[in-house]
């Protein structure tokens, strides 16, 4: 049986600990996370757990709400928006760019999903109160994610999208925001050094 690290759970020679960079964000991220990603060798949200404080992560793919302790109100989903989607206002883009920015939005808790965009899109259908939070997204950002293949062009990993979302939104610096993307380039060599290139 291979040795794995008590902390980031993965075998020991190719642990991440050494990169987390303990950042200290002034919002809340709650990870839903798709069974198929817990044991993923290249999934980016152990390493989210160790770089960043206030993370916490639910595994399924059914979520109620209460048992996750949240407050609906204080929640937006980061999620990319839904081309097909006619709500609007459903969606904001909160990159420091954007200066249309709704001040209404309240960027006290990110909920986002963590799987492929096929079963996304399913917890979403399962879980109704997902489509009811208003979302937020980030855009124009280049994609360090190479260790796995994009299924749709400009998608971020989970870590990238928190990252940003906490850069842009303000909620960690700008400094400590390349800081954390640095961090996660150096987890793309390493895994990549360690993983077939088919996974």
């Amino acid at each position: 049986m291979r040795a794995t690290c008590t902390q980031c759970l993965r075998p020991q020679k190719t642990c991440i600990c050494d990169l987390g960079v303990c950042v200290f964000s002034a919002v809340k991220i709650v990870v839903l996370q798709h069974p198929n990603e817990v044991a993923h060798p290249k999934g980016s949200v152990p390493l989210l757990s160790i770089c960043v404080d206030q993370v916490s992560t639910y595994v399924g793919e059914l979520f109620d709400v209460e048992q996750l302790g949240l407050v609906l109100s204080d929640c937006v989903l980061l999620y990319p928006p839904d081309p097909d989607s006619k709500e609007a206002g459903a969606y904001v883009d909160i990159s420091r760019s954007n200066t249309q920015h709704d001040a209404s939005i309240k960027l006290k808790t990110f909920v986002v999903i963590d799987s492929t965009w096929r079963k996304s899109r399913k917890i979403l259908y399962l879980n109704p109160w997902l489509a009811d939070l208003p979302r937020i997204g980030v855009s124009g950002k280049t994609r360090a994610y190479h260790i796995r293949k994009a299924e749709v062009d400009g998608q971020l990993s989970t870590f990238e999208s928190v990252v940003y979302a906490l850069g842009d939104s303000e909620a960690i610096s700008h400094a400590e925001q390349h800081q954390l993307i640095d961090a996660f380039k150096l987890f793309n060599r390493r895994i990549a050094a360690f993983t077939p290139s088919y996974l």
